[in-house]
């Protein structure tokens, strides 16, 4: 990713609606990620779920985790109650970014997460309900550089690290987390 982004820094790299991101523009984006998770105490290794429906921010948001070594767990935004709980718990997750359309099936669940658990909210709140104790992950980003972390952070990544958790459908059952490696990012 990071050489196609210095050779191409300009080319559209993703189509959405009506909006098109830049290599650069999603690279700047990972990286408020990436140093927003260092500065919030997320560490390598670190689980966090990622409960949102398509937009480019999801790809931004998984990115800026890989950058740092912290672990998404890349949740179905169909799941609700005992699934989303059960996925959320499966890969160790100590905090969940999810999208503000998302809220009803967050709350639903919220009061069976521990008390240390961590609450992102992303986007706009168009349905009136907010959780009190969410953080506002978009105000948090805005506050980041938009510069690559430090290399001090970056050199811990190591090839044979996770990458992502994916979910299977749970049509047979609950759905299963399989991790998925990590590539150069």
């Amino acid at each position: 990713f990071q050489r196609t982004v210095r050779r191409h820094p300009d080319r559209v790299c993703l189509h959405f609606e009506e909006e098109s991101w830049t290599f650069r523009r999603l690279d700047e984006f990972s990286n408020r990620v990436a140093n927003f998770l260092v500065s919030a105490g997320f560490r390598h290794g670190d689980s966090v779920a990622l409960f949102m429906e398509n937009r480019p921010q999801y790809i931004g948001l998984w990115l800026g985790c890989a950058k740092v070594g912290v672990v998404p767990a890349l949740i179905n935004s169909a799941l609700r109650g005992k699934s989303l709980l059960h996925s959320i718990q499966s890969a160790y997750c100590t905090a969940l970014i999810y999208g503000e359309e998302l809220t009803a099936a967050v709350s639903d669940i919220q009061s069976q997460l521990s008390p240390d658990f961590r609450l992102l909210s992303s986007g706009r709140c168009n349905h009136g309900v907010r959780l009190p104790q969410a953080v506002s992950l978009d105000h948090e980003l805005e506050l980041q550089p938009v510069s690559p972390v430090s290399q001090t952070v970056s050199s811990r990544l190591r090839f044979g690290d996770k990458l992502l958790y994916i979910y299977t459908s749970g049509t047979t059952g609950l759905p299963k987390a399989a991790e998925i490696g990590r590539a150069h990012v």
